[in-house]
C-alpha cells in the first residue's frame, strides 16, 4: 500500500533511480496480440467483488481479484454495501490484524520472468481480475453453506459458510494493468485461478479460515519454475488508531512447532510452520490492555503444496519512504541488488520472482539488532534496533518450483489462522529495547498457546486424522498416530488407545459442526422484544461427520454491543436425556458408543419407576445398573432442562423461557410431527424474513421468546444458537476433546430496538414521541452506555436525540422557537435506526452543536402531520 507518509521527494529520488537502473527492454513476445488473451478493445471494466466471511470470529474480507483483506475498510462488503472490515479479530472488537493479503504467482514463460499479483502493497498493482463486465454474475463471488437453514444452503458446500470465485492474470489494458516497473508493458503468465474460501462457526474452528487455490495454465505453453507465494501486510490496530500509526509497530515471525493438542499424547510437539505478524506491544493504555488493545496476532499456515521437494521461502520485510528503512533479512549468497535504494520492497516481475524463489527462511523481525553474518546473512541496518522494534511489515510465503503442462492445474491450500492473548504483560514492552535490547526476554513472555492449537485444529478440519478418505483404494490408511501410556501393572492386557495426529493426505474440509442455527423471526415493542423461529432443519440436521442426528438444545444470547464474547446468555434448553455408559472390563473404564437417550426410552426398557439420576457414573466404579448381563451407568446430556420437564415422578411442562409456542396442543397430541402440508391445522403463516414473503411453519417446530424490561434507547443483539451432544465416538471425537458443539451467537444475531414497530404504531395510531426529554448535556449518558457505543471518547460527536413511534416513511423537521429550521431528517434514510425511529445528532444543517434552548418538531407523512417539542439542557 502507498502510504500517506512518502515524501515527494522521496518519490522523485526512487522515479529517477527506477529510469536509471530499468531501461525499456525488448521482449520476446507481445501478450495484446496473442491468442486466447483479452485485448484491449473488448475489455469492459471487470465484475471485482468483495464479500466478509462473518460467520466466525475472523472477519475476513475475500475478493474475486485476487487478494484479501479491504485495504482499511476501502473496498465494500458485496452483501451489505458497507466499508469491509480486512482482517478483525475478534469479530466486533474492530481490532485489525490485515491491511492486505494477495495471491502473488511468478513463473518462467519461454525467456520471461513473469509474476502476477493480486496486489503488490506498494505500487497499488493488480493483475488478477474475473471475467466479464461489472454486474455479470457468472463473474461475481458465488456463495455456499452447508447449513440447511441457510439461504445460500448447498449440497455440495462443505462447510458453514464458503466463497467460490475465478480470475485470471489475462487482462492486458493498460487502463487496468498498466506498464510495470520494469518499464515494460504487462506481460501475463497465462493462469487461471479457482479460489475458494471455507469458514465455519463452532468453537474449535472459529478462528481460522482456509483457502483453497486451483492455479491452471490456460496459455499457450508449458509453464517452467511456477512458484506461488501468499503476501500479507498486518497494519495491526484498532479502527480508532490511524492507519499510519496502526503500520508503524507491527513485528513479523515464525512459529515453528505447538504443543500437541492429544490428550493421550502430552509430550508431543506438532509442526505447524506458521508465518505471523501482530503489534510489537499489544497497544496498552497507561500500562494496562483495554477494548482498544491489539494482544492477539493472524498467520498464515501452508496445508498443501504438492511435492516433496519443493522450496519453502518465507520472508519479510519493511516498506517505508526512507531507504534506510526500506528493508528485509538477505542471504550474502544470493543476495540481490533491488535498484530502489533499499533492499526491502521488491519492485517489479525480477525482483518479486527473486523473492518468491530465493528460498529463504529469514530470522524473526525481532532479532534484526543481532549480526548473524557468521552463518550467511548480510549485516544488520544501521537503523536495526529500530526495525526490531517494529514498523511497517509485510511477509511473503512462497513454494515452488512447480512445471505446469497446458490445462493442467495446480492445488495450493492455505489458512489464515488467528490467536488471542499472544500478549499479557503490558510490561513487556519493545519501546525499551534501544535502551535493554533482550528479544529472547521479551519472547518468553509472550503466549503463542491459543494461535498453535488453532493452527493444529485447521490442519485437522482440512485433512481428518483417523479418517480413510478414499476407502475404495483398497488402502486402509488414515494417517499418523501416537499411542497412548498404559499402566498394564494396574491393568494386565490393557492396550493403548490410538491418538490420530495427522489425516491420509487428502484433503476432507469438514468439521464435527454444531446443528444449523434457526432463522430468527421477531416483533418489538416498547421495552419488550419477542423471538420466533421454526426448529424443522435445525433438529433434523444429520451431522456431516458422525452421520447421525445429534440436536441437542437451543441457547438465547443478548448484548449491546455486537460481538460474541460481549454476549450473554439468557437461556437455554435441551432434551431431557442421557448418555449410557458400559463397563468394559477389558480396558477397566466405562464406554459408550451410542447417542444419548431420552427418560422415556429408558424408562421403556428399564421400567417406569427407572430414574437415571440414580446411577450417575460419578457415583460407580466397575458396578452401576445391571441389566442384560452388563453394568451400566449414565450421564446426563447437557442441564436436561426441556419443554416437559419432571417432577417427583410426574411430567410437567417446563417453566424455560424458550417455549414451544404449540406446547399444549402437541402434549394433548393434536400436533404430531408430521410433515403433511394437507393438515391444514398443523401448519402457521407467518413473514419469511429473509424475502418478505408469506410462508407456512409447521406448528411442531415452532418455539418462541420474549423479553421485557429492555432499555428503548439503545440497540439489542439477539442470537438463537444450537448446540449438539457432542461426539461419541473416541476413534475421532473424544481423543480430540471435541465436546458438545455450538453454533455461534452471530450466526443468525438479529438487531432490534426494544420500541414499537412501524406495524404497531399504524395499527395502534400511535403518537410520535421524542427521547430523552429534557436532553442533559450531563446526563450521565456515555456511562449508561446510551451515548458513545464505540468509546471514541468525543462526547460531542456521539450526542443523540431519538424520534420513536414514526410512520414508515416520514419526513421530521426541527425549528427554533422562532420558527428556524434547523433540520430536516428523511425517514427511512442515513438517521434511520429502525423502520419506526431516527436519532438526531443535534447538529444543525451547517453541522454546528445545538445551544441549550426549547425546539419544535414538525413530523409529515401520508397518514397524517404531528407536532411536539422538546427541550435541550447543557
Amino acid at each position: 500500500m502507498r502510504k500517506t507518509a512518502l515524501l515527494a521527494l522521496a518519490m522523485l529520488i526512487l522515479i529517477s533511480l527506477h529510469a536509471q537502473t530499468f531501461a525499456r527492454t525488448k521482449e520476446t513476445r507481445d501478450p495484446r496480440t496473442e491468442e486466447g488473451f483479452f485485448k484491449p478493445s473488448q475489455t469492459k471494466p471487470p465484475n471485482t467483488m468483495n464479500c466478509v466471511h462473518n460467520y466466525n470470529n475472523l472477519l475476513l474480507c475475500i475478493s474475486n481479484w485476487g487478494f484479501f483483506g479491504s485495504e482499511d475498510g476501502g473496498q465494500r462488503d458485496c452483501e451489505t454495501g458497507l466499508s469491509a472490515p480486512s482482517g478483525e479479530f475478534p469479530a466486533g472488537s474492530l481490532v485489525e490484524y490485515l491491511f492486505q493479503g494477495a495471491l502473488w504467482i511468478g513463473a518462467v514463460v519461454g525467456e520471461d520472468t513473469l509474476v502476477s499479483v493480486g496486489a503488490d502493497g506498494w505500487q497499488r498493482v493488480n493483475e488478477l481480475y474475473p471475467c466479464g463486465e461489472a454486474g455479470d454474475p457468472k463473474c461475481g463471488i458465488i456463495k455456499a453453506s452447508n447449513r440447511p437453514s441457510d439461504p445460500a444452503f448447498s449440497e455440495d458446500a462443505k462447510s458453514d459458510l464458503e466463497y467460490y470465485a475465478v480470475y485470471s492474470d489475462t487482462l492486458v489494458d493498460a487502463r487496468y494493468t498498466p506498464d510495470d516497473w520494469d518499464g515494460r508493458i504487462y506481460m501475463p503468465i497465462g493462469v487461471e485461478v479457482a479460489q475458494r474460501t471455507y469458514s465455519w462457526s463452532v468453537d474449535y474452528a472459529q478462528d481460522f479460515i482456509l483457502l483453497d487455490y486451483s492455479v491452471k495454465n490456460i496459455g499457450l505453453r508449458k509453464i517452467e519454475n511456477l512458484y506461488v507465494g501468499i503476501y500479507s501486510d498486518g497494519d495491526v490496530g484498532h479502527k480508532s488508531i490511524g492507519g499510519n500509526d496502526r503500520a508503524s509497530d507491527d513485528i513479523c515471525g515464525f512459529l515453528q512447532t505447538s504443543p500437541s493438542a492429544l490428550v493421550d499424547c502430552p509430550d508431543f510437539e506438532d509442526t505447524i510452520d506458521l508465518t505471523y505478524i501482530c503489534d510489537a506491544d499489544g497497544d496498552p493504555s497507561n500500562n494496562a490492555y483495554d477494548y482498544r488493545s491489539a494482544t492477539g496476532m493472524l498467520g498464515t499456515r501452508v496445508m498443501r503444496a504438492p511435492g516433496q521437494d519443493k522450496k519453502v521461502s518465507f520472508n519479510w520485510y519493511q516498506g517505508n519512504g526512507s531507504p534506510q528503512l526500506d528493508w528485509g533479512p538477505m542471504l550474502d549468497a544470493t543476495k540481490r541488488i533491488f535498484g530502489t535504494g533499499g533492499q526491502g520492497t521488491p519492485e517489479g516481475d525480477r525482483n518479486k520472482y527473486y523473492l518468491l524463489s530465493n528460498g529463504e527462511h529469514d530470522y524473526d523481525q525481532i532479532y534484526s539488532a543481532y549480526d548473524f553474518s557468521d552463518v550467511g546473512w548480510l549485516p544488520p541496518s544501521p537503523v536495526a534496533l529500530t526495525i526490531a522494534n517494529g514498523g511497517d511489515t509485510r511477509f511473503l510465503l512462497s513454494f515452488g518450483p512447480f512445471n505446469v503442462d497446458v490445462g493442467d492445474s495446480l492445488q495450493i491450500t492455505c489458512a489464515y489462522v488467528a490467536g488471542e492473548l499472544l500478549h499479557k504483560d503490558p510490561t513487556n514492552n519493545l519501546n525499551n529495547m534501544q535502551r535493554t535490547y533482550d528479544p529472547n526476554t521479551f519472547y518468553a513472555n509472550l503466549d503463542f498457546r491459543d494461535v498453535g492449537e488453532n493452527a493444529i485444529w485447521a490442519s485437522w478440519v482440512y485433512d481428518n486424522p483417523g479418517v480413510d478418505s478414499d476407502p475404495t483404494d483398497g488402502i486402509d490408511y488414515r494417517g499418523e498416530y501416537c499411542l497412548s501410556e498404559v499402566d498394564t501393572v494396574e491393568n494386565p492386557g490393557a492396550e493403548p488407545d490410538t491418538a490420530w495426529y495427522r489425516g491420509d493426505g487428502i484433503p476432507d474440509f469438514r468439521a464435527a459442526t454444531a446443528p444449523p442455527p434457526p432463522l430468527l423471526r421477531y416483533e418489538t415493542k416498547y421495552e419488550q422484544a419477542f423471538l420466533r423461529w421454526n426448529g424443522y432443519i435445525t433438529e433434523t440436521a444429520v451431522d456431516p461427520f458422525t452421520h447421525v442426528r445429534d440436536f441437542e438444545g437451543y441457547r438465547v444470547y443478548w448484548g449491546k454491543v455486537r460481538t460474541s464474547s460481549a454476549m450473554a446468555r439468557l437461556e437455554s434448553r435441551d432434551f431431557d436425556d442421557f448418555k449410557r455408559y458400559r463397563w468394559d472390563e477389558f480396558k477397566n473404564a466405562w464406554a459408550t458408543s451410542e447417542p444419548p437417550l431420552t427418560r422415556d426410552s429408558l424408562q421403556q426398557q428399564y421400567g417406569l419407576s427407572f430414574i437415571p439420576e440414580d446411577w450417575l457414573c460419578a457415583n460407580t466404579v466397575g458396578t452401576g445398573f445391571e441389566a442384560d448381563g452388563k453394568s451400566y451407568c449414565f450421564e446426563a446430556t447437557d442441564w436436561n432442562q426441556s419443554i416437559e420437564g419432571w417432577l417427583d415422578g410426574a411430567r410437567i411442562l417446563s417453566q424455560t423461557g424458550i417455549r414451544k409456542t404449540y406446547a399444549e396442543e402437541i402434549d394433548e397430541g393434536l400436533i404430531l410431527p408430521i410433515l403433511d402440508s394437507t393438515i391444514a391445522e398443523y401448519w402457521v403463516k407467518d413473514i419469511d424474513p429473509r424475502t418478505g414473503d408469506s410462508v407456512l411453519y409447521h406448528k411442531y417446530w415452532e418455539y418462541e421468546y420474549s423479553i421485557d424490561n429492555l432499555q428503548a434507547s439503545v440497540p439489542h443483539y439477539f442470537g438463537v444458537t444450537a448446540f449438539d451432544f457432542g461426539e461419541f465416538n473416541k476413534n475421532f471425537g473424544e481423543v480430540k476433546g471435541i465436546e458438545a458443539q455450538e453454533s455461534s451467537p452471530l450466526a443468525n444475531v438479529v438487531e432490534l430496538w426494544a420500541i414499537n414497530d412501524a406495524a404497531t404504531v399504524a395499527g395502534r395510531g400511535l403518537k410520535v414521541e421524542v427521547y430523552p426529554n429534557p436532553y442533559y448535556g450531563d446526563g450521565q449518558y456515555i456511562r449508561a452506555g446510551y451515548e458513545d457505543r464505540d468509546k471514541t471518547g468525543f462526547v460531542d460527536h456521539s450526542r443523540q436525540i431519538h424520534f420513536v413511534n414514526l410512520p414508515a416513511e416520514a419526513t421530521i423537521r426541527i425549528y427554533t422557537l422562532d420558527g428556524d429550521l434547523i433540520k430536516q431528517i428523511d425517514h427511512p434514510g442515513t438517521h434511520s435506526d429502525w423502520d419506526s425511529k431516527v436519532y438526531w445528532d443535534m447538529r444543525t444543517r451547517n453541522n454546528e452543536l445545538v445551544a441549550s434552548g426549547i425546539y419544535l418538531f414538525s413530523v409529515e407523512s401520508s397518514s397524517g402531520n404531528q407536532v411536539g417539542k422538546f427541550v435541550i439542557i447543557f
